[in-house]
């Protein structure tokens, strides 16, 4: 199983994608599609998390000789301007109490695009 970050442009959100990935066809659209059948949607704060555990283990394994390629590089520190939470349990607290259905009972989307607003950044 691999994690695959991708960062949804103009939605303050991101997607992660759980599977194997597998070679696709660029020419059959459902094929990338089919892909994020099991995503879920991720605050800035998860987002920035992922990331600095990835270059914290992979320095680690190259001695401190690796560094993000220059994409992955702007969405970290996209995702380190605006992260929302500093503990990595208030995302989890924040979900569970958006989408309870006697409260406010949001769906996933709305409550990621909700955590994600930084009105002081």
């Amino acid at each position: 199983v691999r994690l695959l970050p991708v960062l949804a442009r103009g939605l303050g959100c991101a997607c992660i994608a759980m599977g194997d990935r597998k070679q696709t066809n660029v020419d059959d659209i459902n094929d990338i599609y089919d892909s994020f059948d099991n995503a879920e949607m991720l605050f800035m704060s998860e987002v920035e998390h992922i990331l600095t555990e990835t270059l914290q283990s992979r320095k680690e394994e190259t001695n401190n000789a690796y560094e993000f390629g220059p994409v992955v590089e702007k969405a970290y520190n996209y995702a380190k301007r605006f992260s929302t939470f500093t503990n990595t349990t208030h995302p989890q607290h924040i979900r569970q109490q958006l989408s309870d259905p006697a409260k406010y009972g949001f769906q996933p989307h709305e409550i990621t695009l909700l955590g994600n607003l930084c009105p002081d950044n």
